[in-house]
């Protein structure tokens, strides 16, 4: 059923024995739950590299920003690490949410991603009673709408031009770390 591999260390002047485990089905994360309380599996910000290669699936591929910055990747679905510690949990490519061996993904309202709109969002958002902060950014032409629970934001695009805020498309979401959060300031 899984594959082990053991490795030892210290921690706090105890010898641990590690085992890692890979895992023959895919997890399965729900991607309503995850924008409404911030729950990916097991997963939480500031956890380590070292706990979630024993505690989580293997990534699809990874990848060295240098400066102490590296991030796995599943599918579309990002980890980013600062110092080998979780700091975003982020999603830039809607349209292949997925794509990974890994993971079982319930798309809720990504299902359909091209009526993933700013109207259709907060609709459902409200429908579910769910508290929420919407920034505008003029300069940039987005739209930034934090769940206050989660702290998951969702990112808004106009795909057109001169294009009314309701019809502006979903294009992204991420959950930070509150030492990285730079939305926390702006809301």
């Amino acid at each position: 059923m899984f594959r082990t591999k053991n490795a030892v260390g210290l921690l706090c002047g105890i010898r641990w024995e590690f085992i890692s485990v890979k895992l023959q089905h895919k997890i399965e994360i729900d991607l309503q739950d995850f924008i409404f309380t911030g729950k990916f599996d097991y997963v939480e910000m500031g956890c380590t590299q070292e706990w979630l290669k024993h505690h989580f699936a293997d990534p699809d591929d990874t990848g060295d920003f240098g400066h102490k910055m590296t991030i796995w990747r599943y599918g579309s679905i990002e980890l980013h690490f600062f110092e080998q510690k979780l700091h975003l949990i982020w999603c830039d490519d809607l349209s292949f949410v997925q794509k990974s061996p890994s993971l079982k993904l319930k798309k809720w309202l990504m299902k359909d991603i091209k009526l993933m709109n700013f109207k259709k969002v907060l609709k459902v958002l409200n429908q579910h009673q769910v508290n929420y902060l919407v920034k505008f950014d003029q300069t940039l032409n987005t739209i930034q709408l934090k769940i206050q629970r989660s702290q998951v934001v969702l990112h808004f695009e106009a795909t057109q031009e001169k294009q009314k805020h309701e019809h502006y498309q979903c294009v992204a979401f991420g959950l930070s770390h509150p030492d990285f959060d730079h939305f926390s300031g702006n809301f």
